[in-house]
């Protein structure tokens, strides 16, 4: 994604139009449409909620410095930290695989501060919390393995 450090800067430059009601996130990445992905870069939104009858005020653009505003709406976890990032870090490093949620570069809160921090967090949470240690059989005690069937 070298496209991505280029936009990261349009967002920096253009924050304040983003800060919108229901805005949780904001990042560079690739517009999606008709539910797939395309190769347009695009400035990503995610929202608590979509929703269609916004005022005009509350509205995000749909362009910005030529890019495309792609809205999507927040996960669970995504919710979660964005209202309580603590709680999240201790929630996300236990899920299932099939429910994490990616880490994307340049991903930012409204205060514009990188979310890499606290996906460095969660990771470091999922680490074990005590020191492994490699088995080492002690001298004179071989051990034979045994073939048998249990009944």
């Amino acid at each position: 994604m070298e496209f991505a450090r280029a936009l990261d800067q349009v967002i920096l430059k253009h924050l304040d139009e983003l800060k919108k009601p229901g805005v949780l996130s904001v990042r560079p990445g690739y517009q999606v449409a008709g539910g797939w992905p395309t190769k347009k870069p695009a400035i990503v939104v995610t929202v608590d909620r979509k929703l269609d009858d916004l005022p005009p005020q509350d509205r995000l653009p749909e362009t910005i410095d030529g890019f495309s505003v792609d809205v999507r709406q927040a996960s669970p976890l995504q919710r979660l930290r964005a209202t309580n990032p603590t709680l999240y870090a201790s929630v996300a490093a236990s899920v299932s695989p099939e429910l994490e949620r990616p880490t994307f570069p340049y991903e930012r809160d409204l205060s514009g501060q990188s979310l890499a921090p606290l996906a460095a967090t969660v990771e470091a949470m999922r680490r074990p919390s005590k020191q492994q240690l490699r088995y080492v059989p002690p001298d004179g005690a071989p051990l034979k393995a045994i073939t048998d069937e249990a009944p």
